[in-house]
């Protein structure tokens, strides 16, 4: 496989999210100010308009927002894997080749995150008896993680302050992003004794400076950070020769198909077990309050990194068919539309009978897309299982959005998985191969 980014391209992806970290920080504030200030928190009084706003605030949960945030972590934890394999392929010897495993506990903290920003789990784990000594305390969960946060935290210090020399604009980015992490739980206990010091704590309302300033680190930290894997994997792909206003990276390397088809079938097994056990966890889902929910990850991530392979394969398919590269394109839009579908939890909104009216012309729009598109790699591919992977993909999709409860998530999660894997195994991972269009097509 073959990554290469120039600097316009990073910028344009870097613009595209402080564009978008701005616009749902804008929505955060406006919701806060409608529902909050306006209408005193009378959800009866609001008007149609609530429910757009909704989406676009990143304190509420289930909403576009909460899933554009979850989608950023998961961006982040992506970086950080290809970080990982860059450094493998320059660094094999001594401390370095020791070191560079920072990386994956890197990848594994954002994508933790990227779970939780969904599902709530932090909140969750602070609110449980049964987890926390402190009960239903409100700030219990800051209690709870603060030493693993606080040791968590100073790996990561440590290890950017390690590649200071290698990479010092990448380190400043990552160190900014780190603190600002930090600085999450010390805004959330200063908020609780500002409402526990309040002469009237029924009607104490959280202030909507604190709120952006909360949120806004949360999604700008993250953003810091994507930025320093960009960085790291331009030093390393270049050699330490970029210069830091400008940074461009390619990144090339060679994956045994085989094993590793074997090994995202493992994964996804493992993933789907866990999403099994979070359904039976009656301890996590009868916490009461407000909370993400647990099952709308799975599917919606998984979705989520086919629109990155499929823009990854219409970018490496410049002089195949036309329709071929405009067929990457619609699953990349139809599996980006999904994974908001799943992570914002609107496929459960279809409850009454004016909703369920929307819901038959979302499936009307979605089912023939989604046939077309099987029916296009069906024809296209010439191995048997891929093309039994395709059908049962989009089988599995139209029966997963027929449904509005958890096992719509269940089933989407499956046919999610199985068409990653169907499509993954139809790259060329030898670069050489891309001249030859039909070993990119079929390998």
């Amino acid at each position: 496989m073959k990554i290469r980014l120039l600097p316009h391209h990073i910028y344009k992806i870097l613009t595209a999210i402080i564009t978008l970290n701005i616009v749902m920080l804008l929505g955060t504030w406006a919701f806060h100010f409608y529902y909050y200030e306006l209408l005193t928190g009378s959800w009866e009084e609001a008007s149609a308009i609530k429910h757009i706003l909704k989406e676009f605030s990143l304190a509420t949960e289930n909403t576009i927002a909460t899933w554009y945030s979850s989608m950023l972590f998961l961006a982040v934890a992506i970086m950080c894997a290809i970080c990982f394999i860059t450094q493998k392929k320059m660094y094999s010897r001594g401390r370095d080749k020791f070191w560079r495993y920072g990386w994956i506990m890197f990848f594994f903290i954002f994508a933790t995150l990227s779970f939780d920003e969904m599902s709530s789990m932090h909140e969750r784990l602070g609110d449980s008896s049964t987890f926390n000594p402190l009960g239903d305390y409100p700030l219990g969960w800051v209690f709870l993680l603060a030493i693993p946060i606080g040791i968590v935290a100073v790996l990561m210090l440590y290890f950017c302050v390690l590649q200071i020399k290698r990479a010092p604009w990448a380190v400043a980015f990552a160190i900014a992003g780190i603190l600002l992490f930090i600085s999450i739980p010390f805004q959330e206990y200063f908020e609780m004794q500002s409402w526990q010091a309040s002469t009237d704590m029924a009607n104490w309302k959280r202030p909507t400076f604190y709120l952006l300033l909360e949120e806004g680190s949360e999604i700008f930290g993250a953003t810091f950070m994507f930025f320093s894997t960009i960085l790291f994997v331009a030093y390393a792909s270049n050699k330490g020769k970029v210069e830091p206003l400008n940074p461009s990276l390619k990144v090339k390397f060679s994956l045994n198909r085989k094993n590793l088809l074997v090994w995202l079938g493992i994964f996804s097994a493992l993933l789907g077990i866990i999403m099994f056990l979070l359904f039976n966890n009656n301890t996590l889902l009868e916490v009461e309050g407000e909370h993400g929910e647990l099952h709308n990850w799975f599917p919606s991530a998984t979705a989520f990194l086919i629109c990155l392979l499929a823009l990854y394969i219409f970018n490496r398919t410049k002089y195949f068919s036309p329709s071929y590269r405009i067929s990457c394109l619609f699953l990349a839009f139809l599996c980006l539309f999904l994974s908001a579908y799943f992570g914002s939890n609107m496929y459960s909104y279809f409850n009454n009978v004016e909703q369920e009216a929307i819901k038959l012309v979302f499936i009307a729009l979605l089912f023939p897309v989604t046939i077309l598109l099987a029916i296009r790699y069906f024809v296209d591919s010439k191995d048997a299982y891929r093309k039994g992977g395709f059908i049962l993909w989009a089988i599995l999709l139209i029966f997963a959005l027929s449904f509005d409860n958890q096992y719509s998530a269940a089933i989407a999660y499956v046919a999610f998985s199985v068409l990653f894997i169907t499509l993954f195994s139809r790259i060329q991972v030898k670069e050489s191969s891309l001249h030859n269009p039909g070993n990119l097509i079929e390998g």
